[in-house]
């Protein structure tokens, strides 16, 4: 088991030891990863320190599935932009930050984030988590997008106009699945 690649590739990021990382990512081999971020203790692990390793160019440049789940928001708004690293590789992705219901409790993503696109990328779901609408994120290859949102009232201006909006659907000619929570 320890030699078997695959089974290496599905790394629970705030579980493993940072100690072992670099032990695990090399009996991955070449395998594309599957990088989860899910802090559900609501302890605050998901720290810059503790995810810079996993967020890195070479962790990044193999990552097929970026998942990001209730991450607290102070907590995400100090490493998104180790989301700018190239993403070649990454066919889906999953920002869903930890909702206190509390007004303005969300993440902007900055203009950087996934500048470099990531082609293979077919799904995308964002909740409290906004994009720049006209990101290169959002390629011809997607087909599923999940949009959800929880604390609309005071965050409108995150919220794409009509003409933005038709513009990304636009940009997006193998949508299959479409959701929107609260979204407009």
């Amino acid at each position: 088991a320890l030699e078997t690649a695959h089974l290496w590739r599905t790394l629970p990021c705030l579980d493993i030891p940072p100690l072992f990382g670099s032990e695990i990512i090399c009996r991955s081999k070449k395998q594309p990863l599957h990088i989860i971020i899910d802090d559900w203790s609501g302890e605050r692990r998901a720290t810059r320190r503790a995810v810079g390793g996993w967020l890195s160019p070479l962790v990044l440049r193999r990552t097929s599935v970026l998942r990001v789940e209730e991450v607290q928001i102070e907590d995400m708004k100090q490493w998104q932009r180790l989301l700018t690293y190239q993403m070649p590789v990454l066919k889906e992705l999953v920002l869903h930050p930890a909702s206190n219901g509390v007004p303005g409790d969300l993440i902007r993503l900055q203009s950087e984030a996934f500048a470099s696109g990531c082609p293979l990328l077919t799904s995308v779901s964002l909740t409290d988590c906004f994009p720049q609408w006209n990101s290169p994120l959002f390629g011809p290859a997607i087909t599923s997008l999940k949009l959800a949102t929880f604390t609309i009232e005071d965050n409108e201006e995150f919220i794409p106009s009509t003409s933005e909006f038709r513009a990304l659907l636009a940009q997006l000619p193998a949508l299959k699945n479409s959701s929107m929570r609260d979204f407009g």
